[in-house]
């Protein structure tokens, strides 16, 4: 699937010998140069210089200044070709490689021995490398070096994990892991490196299903967080193979949760609300689901534990008062299964991340869909994803903002453009009224099938946003009110001679997203008095 993935100034470029041992003093020169003498040689040199000398915060320092001075016009036909530059992609990918990592916590990464300077040295003189772990998303937790350092494990460990699948799944077990994760049935940590070989194996002993070796980063992330000890995922492997076959395939794995018998009380007596250790026992695990039953959180997790032992991406999914399960059935595809509540009432269940989400617990599944819809044009949202680290790399606030219009061109529904581009424009006080306006149209008319991520979107500037222009002129007017997809929810007529309003309201409210005041009604006078 998709991988996502550069002055005719005179900036000073650090030459000397190239070290891989820690805090090794470094001869340096300074000189000029232009775009024509700055060449991935002169790039990979300096990346060694920063890497030796733990100095990330003016390696980013000259990335910036050579993208600023680089860029050229803000047309989408340049930019295409800045992007298909190789010199001025692996720049880029350097900058928000080192951005998202942090420069100060990289400088005390490239210190600690001389592993972790060939590790680092390998992936930033790699273009490829870089956006493929760029491409997975953030890290998982308030700590994005973590993920480094488990790649670096794993890196080390391994040379398989230095290309194809084995990469991939190298960077998305140390993205998902990120923020330790523990396992469901004993609260103890999982070892990634322990994650990572198990599937491997898997894989190797074609013990996985086809999709697997289709995943991109993000998918796979979606695999190796499983909650289940190994021993776990062999087991449930296993057992769909012997006593269930008809479900050893992608369409179905997930109802494997419908295998869970509905049961609140064990043979004891005891509540399944005591907990998992008082109802199955100290030590159960999966075995223990299968044969014992469970309520829905546990029905809805089995589904999704097996689904991942088979290398399909699931995650449970919370819902009022219930738990269900999504899991990827098809390509671009994922089935909601033990519903109750529909996609517009699902929720991100703890321990779980969703693409492109801010990972609140309130109805952030809808956007594992427009992830899906996006991807079905992995070139465009390459374009689109690269030319959102840009702007970012920009110093001028006009070119930010042309490059967001450029890359919401290219790929509209990139919901993380608009954030960016949202958050860009709320720190800018001298945007106007109709600047504002244009934006919130801009937003309802690309995300108009998109509920959700259209609301996190406008409920950001609502405040900005003016009330419509216009004094009503007649005397008899009648308004339908509709929320989203045309749903009417309220009628108003009005007559202004005699001052009279009429509001038939109907049940319920434009849509269950709308959990607050949505919609207010206001009628002015010809001098403009609120009547």
């Amino acid at each position: 699937m998709k991988r996502i993935s550069s002055l005719l100034l005179t900036m000073p470029i650090i030459l000397g010998s190239i070290a891989t041992i820690p805090h090794t003093k470094v001869s340096a020169e300074t000189m000029s140069f232009n775009q024509e003498t700055f060449t991935l040689e002169t790039l990979n040199q300096q990346t060694d210089q920063a890497i030796a000398n733990g100095n990330f915060e003016a390696h980013l320092k000259n990335l910036t200044a050579y993208l600023n001075g680089n860029v050229g016009g803000m047309t989408e036909e340049n930019l295409k070709k800045k992007l298909a530059d190789p010199v001025f992609a692996a720049a880029l990918a350097q900058w928000q490689f080192i951005s998202q990592s942090g420069a100060t916590t990289m400088d005390a990464f490239a210190k600690k021995d001389a592993d972790h300077q060939k590790f680092l040295s390998w992936a930033m003189k790699n273009t490829s490398v870089m956006n493929t772990y760029l491409e997975g998303g953030s890290p998982t937790g308030k700590n994005p070096v973590n993920a480094l350092e488990i790649w670096n494990t794993i890196w080390n460990a391994d040379a398989d994990s230095h290309e194809g699948l084995y990469l991939k799944l190298a960077v998305a077990t140390s993205l998902a892991h990120a923020e330790p994760i523990k396992y469901w049935t004993n609260n103890q940590p999982i070892n990634p490196l322990t994650r990572y070989q198990h599937y491997k194996s898997a894989d190797q002993n074609n013990e996985l299903l086809p999709c697997f070796r289709t995943y991109d980063v993000w998918h796979l992330r979606l695999v190796v967080n499983t909650w289940s000890p190994e021993e776990d995922l062999t087991w449930a492997r296993n057992m769909i193979n012997t006593e269930h076959p008809e479900l050893k395939n992608q369409d179905k794995v997930g109802e494997s949760a419908y295998l869970i018998d509905y049961v609140t009380h064990n043979k004891d007596g005891v509540s399944i609300q005591a907990g998992n250790d008082a109802f199955y026992g100290l030590g159960w695990n999966l075995s223990s689901i299968y044969r014992f039953g469970g309520v829905c959180g546990n029905i809805s997790k089995f589904g999704t534990q097996v689904s991942q032992a088979f290398g399909v991406a699931a995650m449970p999914v919370g819902q009022p008062g219930h738990c269900a399960l999504i899991w990827n059935n098809k390509p671009s595809s994922w089935n909601l299964g033990y519903d109750i509540s529909g996609w517009g009432q699902s929720s991100r269940h703890d321990a779980t991340v969703i693409p492109w989400s801010d990972n609140s617990p309130t109805n952030q599944v809808p956007y594992m869909l427009l992830f899906e819809n996006a991807e079905r044009d992995p070139v465009k949202l390459d374009q689109s994803e690269r030319l959102r680290w840009l702007a970012k790399a920009m110093t001028s606030t006009d070119n930010k903002i042309a490059i967001y219009k450029i890359s919401t061109n290219i790929l509209p529904i990139n919901f993380l453009v608009w954030n960016d581009y949202v958050s860009l424009m709320l720190q800018n006080p001298n945007v106007t009224d109709a600047e504002w306006k244009e934006l919130n149209n801009s937003i309802i008319s690309v995300f108009a099938n998109e509920p959700r991520p259209m609301m996190d979107l406008i409920t950001q500037i609502k405040d900005h946003v003016p009330i419509r222009d216009g004094i009503l002129e007649g005397d008899q007017f009648a308004w339908s009110l509709k929320g989203i997809g045309d749903f009417e929810f309220a009628k108003v007529n009005l007559n202004k001679s005699t001052e009279e309003m009429q509001i038939d309201l109907k049940a319920g409210v434009p849509h269950n997203y709308f959990d607050s005041t949505y919609a207010s009604i206001k009628v002015q006078n010809t001098s403009g008095k609120v009547v």
